[in-house]
């Protein structure tokens, strides 16, 4: 894949923000938090606009997001909350053990 000047230079702010070592050891509030300028996943979303970015659709895609929205999404059987934090039900029943699920795939 070739990158343009500013996509060359996302993937270097990437990898120095993120390298491999703080994404092994990061915590759920390092992944998704409302702060978008300290959030993996706001990285992966819009920081990354010229190198490859993932973003739109549903912040679901994340497996486990912080909300913003505190409503409930009751009635919807894939997924879950406890206010705070949204998931998919399959990973899990607790927004740790989907983070953890999350993490670990």
């Amino acid at each position: 894949m070739w990158l343009t000047d500013e996509g060359q230079q996302e993937q270097i702010d990437f990898l120095k923000e993120w390298p491999i070592e703080r994404i092994e050891a990061m915590s759920l509030e390092e992944y998704t938090n409302l702060d978008k300028d300290t959030a993996f996943v706001y990285w992966l979303e819009a920081k990354s606009e010229h190198a490859g970015s993932i973003w739109g659709g549903s912040a679901y895609k994340f497996g486990i997001f912080r909300r913003r929205n505190t409503e409930s999404n009751k009635g919807d059987e894939r997924y879950k909350t406890d206010g705070s934090y949204a998931w998919q039900a399959k990973y899990g029943n607790t927004r740790d053990e989907a983070f953890h699920n999350v993490k670990s795939i």
